[in-house]
């Protein structure tokens, strides 16, 4: 499990090559693979969806599998940034800082500037997309090469998509009520903070009266 948890970091660079193979192909006309784009794709189909088909029934119950999908794919330079400062820690011996997450709400506003490598790269995706169509209706890329990458290319549009509504989202408005608030004594109590001598005793006498009532 621990061996699992470590090496998933590694799936960042898995994702960045799934990027970049279409883009070269459509661009500059270099295949990741030497194989006829046919046969490879008679091959490659049946078993993507074997394996989509298995992990739906292996999670039949669970939601947001799909979700869970895309976030993996789509969250590929925080993998790899995640990989490159663990391996400066040890081989570098340079400090490996931990940030802690916020439980507090932050400014609001856009949260586009996380998300401008993602961007970036479907912006490239589909610029290559069109350059790959001129150059199929030219006669300079084979078209079932071309039909493959341009399915390869909208699988990683539909991958990253998800940043989009993740960027967009504001978080709960201040106006969200707590389903379960506390007791406004327990409230009082924990808000004054700590306080010194008989105080403190009393306010602790009453947090525990409210909380055995």
């Amino acid at each position: 499990m621990y061996l699992a948890t470590m090496t998933s970091y590694l799936s960042g660079f898995a994702a960045l090559a799934y990027l970049a193979a279409p883009i070269l192909f459509l661009t500059a006309g270099v295949f990741p693979l030497h194989a006829d784009p046919a046969l490879f794709f008679l091959h490659f189909v049946p078993f993507f969806a074997a394996c989509q088909l298995l992990f739906q029934v292996s999670g039949h119950g669970a939601r947001g599998l799909w979700r869970g999908q895309q976030m993996s794919f789509a969250l590929f330079p925080t993998w790899i940034a995640a990989t490159l400062s663990g391996a400066a820690a040890v081989f570098l011996r340079r400090h490996l800082t931990f940030s802690v997450t916020s439980k507090t709400k932050q400014s609001t506003g856009g949260g586009f500037r996380h998300v401008r490598v993602q961007l970036l790269t479907g912006a490239l995706l589909l610029v290559a997309a069109a350059v790959g169509v001129q150059r199929a209706l030219a006669g300079d890329a084979s078209d079932a090469a071309t039909l493959l990458s341009l399915v390869w290319v909208g699988v990683d549009l539909a991958l990253l998509g998800v940043v989009v509504g993740a960027a967009r989202y504001q978080g709960p408005g201040d106006a969200v009520v707590d389903p379960h608030p506390a007791p406004p004594e327990v409230a009082a109590a924990l808000s004054t903070g700590p306080a010194a001598g008989s105080a403190a005793d009393s306010n602790d006498a009453a947090t525990v009266r409210v909380l055995e009532n």
